[in-house]
Parts: structure tokens; sequence; C-alpha cells
């Protein structure tokens, strides 16, 4: 089987794979808010649809105390679609729907978009925005 081959039913395999649903935004200039008369960030959509997010094993960032064990936790890693190229670093990820509903409406600083001519999904290295 070709390379080409190879890559292509790795994408098939990785699409399947991908079964929560995302928005992917960036910060575009201010908008006047009409109820408020503040002027609030603005953004437009770059993608909607199927992501795929789970945590990006041996990257902890930060250490968590749970009782007294000292838990590291890892950073997300978001897939989407291999065909989705216009994502950049500073776009924000919010998962729409997720198997898992703890996910559900949490956001995600994109910090690295992978790239590579034989990659299954292009893969997005994120940081968890502050809720607050």
């Amino acid at each position: 089987m070709s390379l080409q081959g190879v890559a292509a039913r790795g994408r098939i395999f990785a699409l399947k794979q991908m079964t929560d649903q995302c928005i992917i935004t960036r910060e575009s200039g201010r908008v006047l808010n009409t109820t408020t008369g503040q002027n609030t960030p603005g953004s437009i959509t770059i993608y909607t649809g199927i992501c795929r997010v789970r945590p990006q094993p041996g990257i902890a960032t930060r250490d968590v105390r749970a009782g007294e064990q000292v838990i590291g936790t890892h950073a997300p890693v978001v897939s989407v679609p291999v065909e989705v190229v216009n994502v950049a670093s500073g776009d924000i990820v919010t998962v729409t729907v997720s198997l898992d509903p703890g996910l559900i409406g949490r956001r995600m600083l994109v910090q690295v978009v992978a790239e590579g001519s034989q990659i299954t999904a292009r893969r997005l290295l994120v940081q968890e925005m502050s809720t607050g």
C-alpha cells in the first residue's frame, strides 16, 4: 500500500474517533453591545463541527492537590479533521457536544497547531481558560 493510502486510512480512522463537537472562534475587533452601551470583543467563527478532546499524555500543565496526593493535570489536545487549515494560535475552542458531560461548555485557548504532510488529524495543543 502506498504512503498516501496509509495516510488516507489513518484519516478515516481519526474521523471515527471524533465524537465531540466544537466551535473555534477568533477575536476580531470590538463590537458595540446595544444593551449595555459598552464595546465588547467581537469574534468570527473559524470552524464548527466534529472534534476529539483528550489529555496529552506526558505533558503536565500544573499540579493539583487532591487530599494528601499531588496530581499533575494534563494539557488537552483537540483534534479536528485535517482539512481544517485556518486555525491559529490564539483561537478559542468551545466544546458544544461531548460524550463526557464535563467537557461541554469548556473553553480552551489554542497554543500550537500541528502541521505535517502525513498527519491523520489537525491536532491543537490547547490551554484551559478560566471560567471566571
